[in-house]
């Protein structure tokens, strides 16, 4: 169901395959338009994604939307935010 992102995202690479059809239960894909934001500053994070393609950065509205973190296609994002029940302190922004 999600070959291509159990193919292309790091965090799945080497995992089990019972641990991939567990975690596949969860998972629905979702799709960002470019420039679209994604979180918004003092946002509460529920959800955690898996970047199957594309790029996103988080921005500081408060510097003028400076970019101080992008995160390419492979890579996962959210966790932090969930793990440590932090709200964001940044906009996170789909770039490509």
């Amino acid at each position: 169901m999600h070959k291509a992102m159990y193919a292309n995202v790091k965090f799945f690479q080497g995992r089990e395959r019972a641990f991939l059809a567990w975690i596949g239960y969860f998972i629905r894909p979702v799709v960002f338009q470019e420039e679209e934001t994604i979180f918004q500053e003092a946002e509460q994070i529920h959800e955690m994604f898996f970047l199957v393609k594309g790029k996103v950065a988080y921005i500081l509205p408060r510097f003028g939307n400076k970019r101080c973190l992008e995160i390419n296609h492979g890579e996962h994002f959210g966790h932090e935010e969930i793990f440590y029940h932090r709200k964001m302190t940044d906009d996170l922004v789909k770039l490509t």
